[in-house]
């Protein structure tokens, strides 16, 4: 039982993050109830592709990252395409959450210390606080992501509690005119995919859990069920507060013309409760906080690992560069490229589509793939494969509109 919590838990933290507060800011175009189906539709999904992902793993006989796994079933190439496309998922990631995190600080601070600093003065402060918390060891990383997970957790259920207290759930937006429109759905569609990227740890989840697969099952069942009831819970609250309390920031949250920061700001605003109106900023800030430090170190290591190979080079030099690495390009990208936090999840939702479902599905229908015995036959359903081909090329389709438009 110990074992399945700690492994739900991973799956939750994974998940649980920064991505979280992007969902009412797209969800509340289409309404409470079509929101809702929505979520648990797509953590259906993401269950069943989190079965793909690791079958993977225990028909290899254990936990290899995506691009070993491409290399072990089809060769170099696949290896290449796992690779890239994880190395692409975690920057777009990064950008997110330096754009993110920088404007929910900047309204924080004029909100509680009424004092206004620079956009972009905040991204390079944001950038450099969180290349000195990489900079220190993995475990200690890992202690104060830990650290993190478990404050953010136990400061939602405050922060709901007091929400609910002020929304009536008898009379909520259940439906908007907007759900009709084509660019609502491509632009919430990748964000809510995205919520639920907890795909990138199903090795050292194989490997954890000593290629039980029964084991590995419930963990990913519970560990993604939990992140779903977070986001139902937190989307109707945030929509339902602004809605009856700040009918006018709602408005402008629906036409999109709300910045995260402004977003969060809104939901201080809405209640006389100071501690709320604190824990609503606070919950922000470690949510962005816990999933920057989470992608930044998987992404250091990376770099540390290519840097390292075929060399001979002092470790300060190694971590310097692999933080060098790190760091330097979502941050130029977060300096000039405005309103990023729900582009770059955006676009992550297409990588992540790569990722969970097209990479996934070309291995296992390999030779070598089919020759071993299944741990999971419905992964091997043609019916079933063929939904996934469907969400893919659908949240694809819809970012492609979205860099068009």
């Amino acid at each position: 039982m110990k074992k399945l919590i700690l492994s739900a838990c991973l799956v939750a933290g994974t998940s649980v993050g920064a991505g979280m507060i992007a969902l009412p800011m797209v969800l509340c175009k289409i309404g409470v109830f079509p929101s809702i189906a929505l979520i648990i539709t797509l953590w259906f999904f993401m269950y069943l592709s989190g079965l793909l992902g690791l079958e993977l793993n225990l028909r290899a006989g254990k936990g290899l990252t995506l691009g070993e796994l491409g290399n072990f079933y089809r060769g170099p190439f696949s290896s290449h395409i796992g690779s890239l496309s994880l190395l692409f998922l975690i920057y777009a990631l990064l950008c997110a959450y330096l754009y993110g995190g920088a404007s929910i600080f900047q309204s924080f601070f004029e909100a509680h210390l009424k004092a206004s600093f620079p956009m972009k003065n905040i991204v390079v402060f944001y950038a450099l606080a969180l290349f000195l918390i990489l900079s220190f060891s993995v475990q200690c990383v890992l202690q104060v992501n830990r650290i993190l997970l478990i404050v953010l957790l136990g400061t939602f259920g405050i922060l709901v509690f007091g929400f609910f207290k002020k929304v009536d759930l008898l009379h909520l937006p259940f439906f908007e005119q907007s759900i009709g429109e084509l660019n609502t759905w491509t632009s919430l569609l990748p964000i809510l995919f995205t919520a639920f990227g907890f795909q990138v740890i199903f090795h050292t989840l194989t490997n954890f859990c000593n290629k039980d697969a029964l084991l590995l099952k419930r963990a990913v069942f519970w560990g993604s069920l939990i992140p779903a009831g977070i986001y139902i819970i937190w989307t109707l609250s945030t929509i339902g507060i602004l809605y009856h309390n700040a009918p006018e920031k709602y408005y402008l949250l629906t036409l999109g013309k709300l910045d995260v920061g402004e977003f969060v700001k809104a939901l201080t605003e809405t209640t006389a409760w100071p501690l709320v109106q604190t824990l609503a900023s606070v919950i922000s800030m470690i949510a962005i906080l816990k999933s920057s430090i989470g992608v930044g170190l998987a992404l250091c290591e990376f770099w540390q690992e290519k840097i390292s190979k075929g060399r001979v080079l002092q470790s300060f030099k190694i971590k310097g560069g692999a933080l060098g690495l790190t760091i330097m390009p979502p941050l130029i990208i977060s300096l000039f490229v405005s309103e990023l936090f729900l582009k770059a999840l955006s676009f992550a939702g297409m990588v992540l589509a790569v990722v969970a479902i097209f990479l996934p599905l070309w291995l296992i229908i390999s030779p070598k793939a089919q020759k071993i015995p299944s741990q999971y036959s419905i992964v091997d359903n043609k019916g079933l494969q063929i939904l996934f081909l469907i969400l893919g090329f659908l949240i694809v389709g819809c970012e492609v509109m979205n860099m068009i438009s």
